[in-house]
C-alpha cells in the first residue's frame, strides 16, 4: 500500500509495452477460466444486487435517452434471437408487479370517479385521449402501492413515456422537453381507434371523426338513403 501508485505505474508502463502479449495470455486465460470467471463476476453483482440493479437501469435509461432508435432497434434484434428469455422476462415482471402489489386492489367505481374529477383526461399532458390508463404516482416496483390514492388517469404516450419514474421526476422531465407539436398530441394518435382493454382502461368512442378521409370513404360505400342500386349489366353515366 506504501508503495501503490508506483507499483500501479510499472504495471501500466510493461502493459504499454507489451500490449499484444498481454491482451493474447488474457484471451487465452478467458478460454480456458470461462466458468470461473462467471461465477465470480455473479458473485460480485450478488453482493450488492440492489445497487447493481440501479446502476444497470440507469445505464439503459441513459442509452435509450441518447437514442432511441438505436435502443429500440437493439432490443428487437435480441427478443427475435432470444424468444424464450424474452417472454420470461415478462412473466417474471408480471409476477414482480403483483407480488408488489401486495394483494390491494382498485374498485372500478373508483377508478370511474377518479376518471370524472380529472374530466377523462390525462393528469400530465391534458389531453382527451380516447384511451385512459391507471398509472402509478410511484410505480409499484419503486415500493408503490396499488391503491385508487396512488394512481392517475394517463393517455397511452405519457405511460410509455413514463416507465418507472415518479409523478415528481416526470413531471420535472416534461418540463425539461420542448412542447410537444399539436400533430403529436391531436387526433392523429395511435390511441384514436382503440378499444376497451381491462376494468382500468376505458375508451371514450370508437366512431371515426367527421370530415375524415375514412368516413368519407364509408358514406360512399353506404350511399345516400333512397338512392337505387344500378341495374344489373348497366353503366351509370
Amino acid at each position: 500500500m506504501a508503495n501503490r501508485e508506483r507499483y500501479l505505474q510499472r504495471q501500466r508502463a510493461y502493459v504499454d509495452r507489451n500490449r499484444a502479449l498481454v491482451y493474447a495470455r488474457n484471451r487465452e486465460y478467458s478460454k480456458k477460466n470461462r466458468e470461473k470467471i462467471a461465477a465470480r463476476l455473479h458473485a460480485n453483482y450478488m453482493r450488492n444486487l440492489e445497487a447493481n440493479r440501479e446502476r444497470d437501469r440507469e445505464r439503459m435509461r441513459l442509452s435509450y435517452a441518447k437514442n432511441p432508435k438505436a435502443f429500440n432497434d437493439y432490443m428487437k434484434k435480441w427478443r427475435a434471437a432470444n424468444p424464450e428469455r424474452a417472454r420470461a422476462y415478462v412473466r417474471l415482471s408480471g409476477h414482480r408487479r403483483r407480488a408488489a402489489a401486495g394483494g390491494e386492489f382498485i374498485k372500478v367505481e373508483e377508478w370511474e370517479e377518479l376518471l370524472t374529477s380529472y374530466e377523462r383526461r390525462c393528469a400530465y399532458c391534458g389531453v382527451e385521449a380516447m384511451l385512459i390508463e391507471a398509472d402509478h404516482r410511484i410505480p409499484l416496483s419503486r415500493g408503490g402501492r396499488n391503491s385508487i390514492e396512488n394512481i392517475v388517469p394517463a393517455c397511452r404516450r405519457c405511460n410509455r413515456r413514463k416507465r418507472t419514474k415518479t409523478e415528481e421526476e416526470f413531471r420535472a422531465w416534461l418540463l425539461a422537453r420542448p412542447k410537444d407539436s399539436a400533430r403529436e398530441t391531436g387526433r392523429g394518435t395511435p390511441d384514436a381507434l382503440a378499444e376497451v382493454a381491462g376494468p382500468y382502461r376505458t375508451a371514450r368512442s370508437t366512431v371515426l371523426p367527421r370530415g375524415t378521409a375514412r368516413s368519407r370513404s364509408r358514406s360512399r360505400r353506404r350511399g345516400r338513403p333512397g338512392d337505387r342500386a344500378p341495374a344489373r349489366g348497366l353503366r351509370r353515366c
